[in-house]
């Protein structure tokens, strides 16, 4: 977490684990944010016009709202946490 977005967090545990033809993800609940949000790591490097990494804070009422890949994490905070 600290890498790409300079936070530091407090690990909850696994939320879940994702595979698709592309990537391999795992992705974790955190606590307690704190620290200055800012872009880091490697997407950086891959960041362009027509590839954005951006930092929102969004209600889980409005995420069925937002482009946010990939879907299926999407689908699965909105079914846990909506």
């Amino acid at each position: 977490m600290k890498e790409e977005t300079n936070l530091d967090v407090i690990l909850k545990g696994m939320f879940c684990e994702f595979t698709d033809e592309k990537d391999h993800g795992y992705y974790y609940l955190c606590d307690r944010p704190s620290g200055e949000m800012r872009l880091g790591g490697p997407e950086v490097g891959r960041q362009s016009e027509d590839n954005i990494y951006e930092f929102v804070w969004v209600p889980i009422s409005n995420l069925a709202k937002i482009n946010m890949v990939p879907i299926e994490i999407k689908q699965k905070i909105i079914e846990v946490f909506g």
